[in-house]
């Protein structure tokens, strides 16, 4: 039998106590080991180089550059955390990306979770940074990673038609007649799609305003293809407006 060799992981951050923080929180835990932190972009390319690591922790922005400079810089598809504050923009690229991020400071029981969907893991492919580095540097990305247990699929976002929930997944219908299941629930895409373009006709419904037809009095909405989504009371006027303001 062939013992799997722990994972080693290097810390790219350029605070000393998230550094700090992260080689003590790896302690305890076997099949992960701490090899070093380094502050910078510049450093990292060559800590990588040196070290192989298996797992960067990396943060989004760093003196000399962000995160995803330092992934275009490496070859090799590292499998990646991202750290970041409480930004707005540097989550929603990465969520448009579907990739593993935690919140500074650093929780412990989300560190665990994260080191644990990673072990579990494929390596993210470089379309993946590509997408949430496209979004950190643009407001309105224009395509979506969806990740799924066996797959990954790069959407267009101008090609999603509506997105429905069912329970705790998301279903996806593109334009093309294609259906995709997401395991993120609907409430995630509704933050990270832009607001608009992307409309909440219904709790279970999000509508992509460029597909829509007609608003029926009965309640529903006609999409351009003839398909009827329903719009929920308290959502009507919402949805009467948008009409009204692209006359």
């Amino acid at each position: 039998m062939t013992l799997s060799l722990p994972l080693k992981v290097i810390v790219i951050d350029d605070e000393p106590s998230i550094q700090q923080e992260i080689e003590s929180l790896l302690k305890p835990i076997h099949g992960f080991t701490f090899v070093g932190a380094c502050p910078s972009v510049k450093k990292a390319v060559t800590f990588i180089e040196q070290f192989d690591p298996g797992v960067l922790l990396l943060d989004v922005e760093l003196p000399d550059g962000t995160g995803f400079d330092l992934l275009e810089k490496i070859s090799v598809p590292y499998k990646v955390i991202f750290l970041t504050s409480h930004d707005e923009y540097a989550i929603r690229a990465i969520k448009f990306g579907a990739l593993d991020y935690l919140l500074k400071p650093i929780d412990a029981k989300e560190f665990y979770e994260a080191l644990g969907k990673v072990r579990a893991s494929i390596s993210p492919l470089q379309v993946q940074y590509q997408v949430a580095n496209y979004g950190f540097k643009n407001e309105f990305p224009t395509r979506l990673a969806l990740r799924f247990n066996e797959f990954l699929e790069i959407v267009e976002v101008q090609d999603i038609m509506y997105c429905v929930a069912e329970g705790s997944y998301t279903v996806f219908h593109l334009d093309s007649g294609r259906k995709l299941v997401s395991s993120k629930n609907l409430k995630e895409y509704q933050d990270i799609l832009p607001a608009g373009q992307f409309l909440r006709s219904h709790y279970s419904y999000l509508v992509n305003t460029h597909f829509m037809q007609r608003y029926h009095r009965e309640g529903y909405l006609e999409l351009k293809d003839k398909t009827r989504l329903p719009v929920a009371v308290r959502r009507r006027d919402e949805v009467v407006d948008y009409f009204k303001n692209l006359q």
